[in-house]
């Protein structure tokens, strides 16, 4: 199964986020005034999304980062691949894309998570979430947290955002990054827990961005 959901909307804001994709870095535009979670199988019905492109419309795909280097830890049940296809095939109908990633997986250097940007940049994509790593109660992780903690690197607010932003300036400057992390219930979150709402972790970004005079796509290579 390849998982996404399908965002649209017709407002100002699905607009604006689209119309700012230039400008690098983008917060706070959403695309979906409504949103349908579909799971698809490797034949799913582009066709059938494709008769409704009259609205501001998006397909967010949740690429399986672990594919890229051959693993399947994540059990996310679809590869790097496979999401790829899927991709250039949503692209080719004329449909907004947009990608989810965790950055910091377990098993994963430095410089694979920062390679992700170069393989991300290569594809049709108009808008990318990010997320770091969340060990949540009573899932497969958080047990293999428990048994092999020394497999696991969970960042600091600090070192998260230094990671995000030497990610985005690999990055292509067409897509629009709209979120660098994600926020999970605390009663179910056992690390990392930075205390931080979204907008103040964006603040913090924000700023460190502009004491290290980064910008979205300074270091990014265009691909033949």
């Amino acid at each position: 199964m390849i998982g996404g959901h399908i965002a649209c909307g017709s407002g100002k804001k699905a607009r604006k986020s689209v119309d700012n994709r230039s400008a690098g870095v983008f917060h706070g535009g959403r695309f979906d005034n409504v949103k349908l979670r579909i799971g698809f199988t490797q034949n799913f019905p582009i066709a059938h999304i494709a008769v409704i492109r009259t609205v501001n419309l998006a397909y967010g795909f949740f690429l399986n980062s672990y594919a890229l280097h051959g693993l399947n830890r994540n059990n996310r049940g679809h590869t790097y691949e496979e999401s790829e296809n899927a991709i250039r095939r949503t692209a080719g109908r004329g449909i907004y894309t947009g990608a989810h990633l965790i950055l910091g997986l377990p098993g994963e250097s430095r410089d694979e998570i920062l390679h992700h940007a170069d393989r991300l940049s290569e594809l049709p994509v108009t808008t990318l979430k990010l997320h770091q790593l969340q060990l949540i109660r009573n899932t497969r992780m958080a047990k293999e947290y428990a048994e092999h903690p020394e497999e696991f690197h969970l960042y600091t607010a600090d070192e998260y955002i230094d990671l995000v932003i030497d990610f985005i300036e690999k990055l292509n400057p067409s897509i629009v990054v709209e979120r660098f992390v994600s926020q999970s219930p605390k009663e179910l979150l056992i690390a990392p827990d930075w205390g931080l709402k979204n907008f103040e972790f964006t603040a913090k970004v924000n700023k460190r961005i502009a004491e290290r005079n980064a910008r979205q796509g300074r270091l990014f290579i265009p691909f033949s």
